[in-house]
């Protein structure tokens, strides 16, 4: 819309360079929403965001199962901004992230920008998430049989995800 009033109002054609700022503009704009998003999540709504991109085909119950796994996990280890995942209504938390769950009952994000805000998180919390490495590598033993390998494929993505910034620490 921005870009149409922008250019539709403008009566003569406009240079590279204002197409460029134009861009630049339209760009920030389209930002600053899903960050104020992100940032009014609360603390376990963003870590079940996060966790959702990073196990983005893995059946939405199981990322439930995972997302309440972790949280325990991580409040036992001092992480005490997490709450009891018991507290919170999944499906109210769904809602809250803007996500829906597709037809092959994976969770996905309704808007592109919101999705690349969690991909921005992810970079910005992988260390939190990191955490979790332990539980990805007991799921991986436990579901070892040649059946569960797509599942067992979106957690060595995970890992693989996470690992690129923790280089020296993948080699375990």
């Amino acid at each position: 819309d921005l870009y149409c009033q922008e250019i539709v109002g403008s009566t003569e054609p406009p240079l590279p360079e204002q197409l460029i700022s134009l861009a630049e503009k339209i760009q920030l704009a389209s930002h600053k929403p899903s960050r104020n998003w992100f940032l009014e999540l609360s603390d376990n709504e963003k870590l079940y965001a996060m966790l959702a991109l990073l196990f983005q085909s893995v059946d939405r119950f199981i990322l439930d199962e995972i997302y309440i796994e972790a949280v325990q996990r991580l409040r036992a280890k001092g992480v005490l901004n997490l709450k009891d995942p018991r507290e919170f209504g999944l499906e109210d938390m769904l809602n809250h992230l803007n996500a829906s769950v597709t037809e092959t009952r994976t969770v996905n994000f309704v808007s592109e920008s919101l999705k690349q805000e969690v991909r921005n998180q992810i970079i910005n919390h992988h260390h939190l998430l990191w955490s979790t490495l332990e539980l990805i590598l007991e799921l991986i033993e436990t579901y070892k049989d040649p059946a569960h390998w797509e599942f067992r494929r979106s957690l060595g993505a995970a890992i693989g995800t996470l690992g690129i910034y923790r280089l020296p620490k993948l080699s375990l």
